[in-house]
């Protein structure tokens, strides 16, 4: 029973990202690919997503002794819905904050390999 929790835990996790996608999708109006909204626009969903990257990092799940987490889906759906500015942003974000979550306890030997990979 505890193994199915588990299961659904990641893959609520997992699908997360992708539904905030959806409804960004729906919700913020379409911007032209030049001028001033459409790099407002790549700020605030960056930002957003780069806040779900943290969110995976901070609130993984644990099994087995080891933390499993989809902080790297957040970027990836940033970048594949919005565009690319707005997965760099949302990665370098998540990026950061998982170099510096060794101070409080997270993974200090991936420390390097999970930054790079998510920025």
């Amino acid at each position: 029973m505890q193994t199915f929790l588990i299961v659904c835990q990641f893959a609520l996790a997992t699908v997360l990202p992708a539904l905030v996608g959806v409804v960004l999708t729906r919700a913020l109006p379409k911007a032209p690919r030049s001028g001033r909204a459409y790099w407002v626009r790549q700020a605030i969903v960056g930002f957003l997503f780069g806040l779900i990257a943290v969110f995976g990092t901070e609130f993984g799940i644990n099994t087995s002794g080891a933390t499993m987490n989809v902080r790297d889906a957040a970027p990836l759906v940033a970048g594949l819905y919005f565009g690319s500015p707005a997965g760099i942003i949302a990665g370098i974000i998540g990026g950061i904050e998982r170099w510096f979550s060794v101070l409080w306890g997270r993974g200090a030997y991936t420390q390097v390999a999970c930054s790079v990979a998510t920025a």
